[in-house]
């Protein structure tokens, strides 16, 4: 099986789409996922970010893969949580699965508190569970 793995990493604070707890931002992600609209809940983490070339082009491809992932791993039938982590008062992870008929996708989220908003700071999602026991 391809290994799927995505890494994005933003550095400058802005306005999000998304707005609330990492859980809530995490939620309205996957209600824009579980529709298939891969573009919408990528972007909609990153709408107002000041994205530079390689960022731009990188959220391209998770979409273009995410688009393709219901071809490789049958319907998309749901998510759940597998972690959540408050690494400190500033950094929270969020550990899910998105599940299909054949296989899931692990999603891991980091957010990022830097005042009073919380941020999706640093997000990837691989087709390897390899990720689930190296982070408990």
């Amino acid at each position: 099986m391809k290994v799927i793995i995505l890494l994005i990493t933003l550095f400058s604070v802005s306005c999000w789409a998304y707005d609330g707890t990492p859980k809530e931002q995490v939620n309205s992600f996957f209600n824009d996922y579980s529709k298939g609209d891969y573009e919408r809940a990528t972007t909609q983490l990153f709408e107002k970010k000041k994205m530079r070339g390689t960022q731009t082009q990188m959220l391209i491809t998770m979409q273009q893969q995410l688009s393709a992932a219901p071809n490789a791993f049958g319907e998309y039938i749901g998510n759940e949580n597998i972690y959540y982590d408050e690494l400190s008062p500033s950094l929270i992870r969020v550990v899910e699965i998105a599940k299909y008929e054949y296989h899931a996708l692990v999603w891991e989220f980091y957010f990022y508190k830097p005042k009073d908003k919380w941020i999706a700071s640093e997000i990837t999602f691989k087709d390897s569970f390899t990720i689930l026991d190296s982070k408990k």
